[in-house]
């Protein structure tokens, strides 16, 4: 199940099965004036894509039902261009490796939102 938190311009999917994490994010990135979204798996992510398609997606890649990276490369193979900061404790690397940017668990909430703005102040220019 999925949470929309309707409050600004640019939207922030967050993918985080850790209901502690993904509530802190959420609070955190709000509070910047974020628009934020939530969901708990990969499939989630792809089922909230399918109709609502946000600037950025903070995702998590350990987690049930479907890990980030199967959800990443589902994106991939449907064409799907929306940016990444992957989060996570495990398999940071390849991510990196990949071209996405990384923050590795446990972080600081004040990292994210430091990378948001830093790497990807951009959207707020819509």
């Amino acid at each position: 199940m999925y949470k929309i938190h309707y409050n600004n311009l640019v939207h922030i999917l967050i993918c985080e099965d850790e209901h502690f994490i993904r509530r802190a994010l959420a609070e955190h990135l709000s509070s910047l004036e974020y628009q934020i979204s939530e969901v708990e798996n990969g499939l989630e992510c792809l089922d909230f894509i399918s109709h609502t398609v946000p600037d950025l997606i903070l995702m998590d890649l350990k987690m049930p039902v479907m890990d980030g990276h199967t959800a990443i490369a589902k994106l991939k193979e449907r064409d799907i261009q929306i940016p990444f900061i992957v989060l996570s404790g495990f398999g940071g690397h390849e991510a990196v490796a990949a071209g996405y940017e990384c923050i590795q668990k446990p972080y600081r909430l004040s990292q994210v939102s430091s990378l948001i703005q830093t790497k990807f102040g951009q959207l707020g220019q819509r």
